[in-house]
């Protein structure tokens, strides 16, 4: 795939993961319908900026994998799914909440905390997430329908970033969002952390 190619599709499913996202939460916190004129398209800029420079880099590690892995059949795929959740997945988890907390004009020091918060909670989901979905990728599907598979895959996994990330986002925001609740003692009334 050209870089060109690789930059738009990606480009087109963080948008479409992102608004949908956004769509969805509005709908659920306000209860009525909302329009397109919703979206904060901020957000949605900043995951596509992420999406649009990592995508030709994913696939330039996916193409570095594939032919540099020794085996074919079930056992090359096994091992490129390995591999891209051993690698892949963490740094680019990593890369995907430090670069959004920059663009949103944060500090180092709550771009680490935001990488640190939202790390371990999205390595869980995605690690099942594309184990299936890259198992399918890579050992099923022949090369020239990989893109449009993975690319309706990406648009979920897009979707469920930008929940997390505005989670995050909404947290730093509002400091008494990052506050867990206090516990009252009934008989007391006394609260605890």
């Amino acid at each position: 795939m050209s870089w060109r190619k690789a930059c738009t599709t990606a480009g087109a499913i963080a948008t479409l993961g992102d608004v949908g996202m956004q769509l969805r939460e509005q709908q659920v916190s306000t209860k009525r319908a909302v329009a397109l004129a919703d979206v904060d398209s901020g957000r949605t800029a900043r995951i596509v900026a992420y999406r649009v420079l990592q995508a030709p880099l994913v696939e330039l590690s996916w193409r570095a994998l594939d032919s540099r892995l020794p085996l074919r059949g079930a056992a090359h795929a096994a091992l490129v799914v390995g591999a891209d959740q051993l690698f892949l997945l963490p740094t680019w988890t990593a890369i995907f909440y430090y670069s959004q907390s920059a663009m949103e004009g944060r500090s180092h020091g709550e771009g680490v905390e935001r990488v640190r918060d939202k790390f371990w909670p999205t390595i869980t989901a995605g690690v099942p997430f594309y184990t299936c979905v890259h198992a399918v990728t890579f050992g099923v599907l022949p090369p020239q329908l990989r893109l449009a598979w993975f690319s309706t895959c990406g648009v979920l996994w897009n979707a469920f970033l930008s929940s997390t990330n505005e989670d995050a986002a909404a947290r730093a925001r509002d400091p008494l969002r990052r506050a867990p609740p206090a516990i009252v003692n009934e008989e007391t009334e006394e609260a605890s952390l």
